[in-house]
């Protein structure tokens, strides 16, 4: 296993190569108005003691992206895609970690409203959005980070509350998991088909996007430690069971990387070494995979060249910034 340092490390170096293509005016080249390259910066510069590259991004964010609690004033970004709110959790803790606090409770307020409207999730977009009804999973589970971030215990808890019941109320539990509700509260069981990766985990198949239970894994973590409940700790197990019937590449497939941060948030509350293994597992594969540059390449593009530099940004930076709570975790459990 790769020790804390050694974690730290390779984290370090990816958020450096992402902070090395940063323009003193908080932009990235050929990226300026598309928020895939924003909205996890501030929250990863702050972490790793990057205190300029955090404040400069952050000041690019506020003249470009916010607008009224939201981060998504530029129309038309097809960078956005379609998890608008997911995107506003992220920019919403990384300005409470920057200093700018009128910014973070604008967006903790927006993001309370929705989840009081909605029955404690969080829908993935905002109105006029195709897809702005469905109450997401993942959206929430991020959600209930940024509100424990600012010091928002009762939304953190109805919003995992919401994460629970969506996890247990699994009517095909052995075969797949579905990970969103309509806007009346339903499981969406029959989801589009251009939507129907984003809806569902289907356990016969390969290449998921598995990172929706890798952030429920966080979410219910912090929720525990933040409480000392019992039920956040039995639905992180019951995310375990739900990993055990994936296929075997969800140990080295593009999106599970938020693994290795869910397992070790978990280990270093509850000293559970089925954590422990998994995060050493995944740990091993996500800096296996990293190119000697520090960053990422993603299945699809031939080198970091080629590569759109929002989708590199993007795809190394978080990577940095789960090796470091990681290892903050697990050096804490140690």
């Amino acid at each position: 296993m790769y020790s804390p340092d050694e974690l730290i490390e390779a984290g370090a170096k990816a958020i450096q190569w992402c902070a090395a293509h940063l323009r003193e005016d908080g932009t990235f080249p050929n990226a300026e108005t598309r928020i895939l390259a924003y909205y996890k910066a501030p929250v990863s510069f702050a972490l790793t003691g990057q205190v300029l590259a955090a404040g400069r991004v952050s000041h690019h964010i506020r003249k470009t992206f916010f607008e009224a609690g939201d981060f998504h004033k530029v129309a038309d970004d097809p960078s956005a895609g379609s998890f608008l709110n997911y995107q506003n959790c992220w920019i919403t803790r990384g300005q409470h970690l920057v200093g700018n606090f009128d910014l973070a409770y604008a967006g903790a307020d927006y993001l309370e409203g929705l989840i009081k409207a909605n029955g404690g999730g969080l829908p993935v977009g905002k109105p006029g959005h195709p897809v702005s009804g469905q109450l997401d999973m993942s959206t929430t589970c991020n959600g209930v980070i940024a509100f424990l971030t600012l010091g928002r215990p009762e939304a953190a808890r109805r919003a995992g509350d919401f994460v629970i019941d969506i996890l247990r109320e699994q009517p095909q539990a052995d075969q797949r998991i579905f990970v969103r509700r309509d806007a009346d509260g339903n499981l969406i069981q029959d989801p589009a088909d251009d939507l129907r990766a984003l809806s569902v985990i289907d356990f016969s198949q390969p290449k998921q996007i598995y990172w929706f239970l890798g952030l429920a894994l966080v979410a219910l973590g912090r929720l525990h430690l933040a409480t000392g409940e019992a039920k956040w700790k039995e639905t992180a197990d019951l995310v375990c069971d739900y990993i055990d019937r994936c296929q075997p590449d969800i140990f080295q497939w593009i999106t599970v990387a938020k693994f290795v941060w869910g397992a070790a948030e978990n280990y270093s509350v509850t000293g559970d070494v089925r954590y422990k293994n998994l995060a050493e597992r995944m740990a091993r594969w996500l800096i296996g995979s990293q190119d000697p540059s520090g960053a990422w390449l993603r299945p699809g593009y031939q080198s970091l060249e080629v590569q759109p530099l929002d989708v590199t940004i993007d795809t190394t930076i978080e990577r940095g910034y789960y090796l470091q709570e990681a290892a903050k975790a697990l050096s804490v459990a140690e």
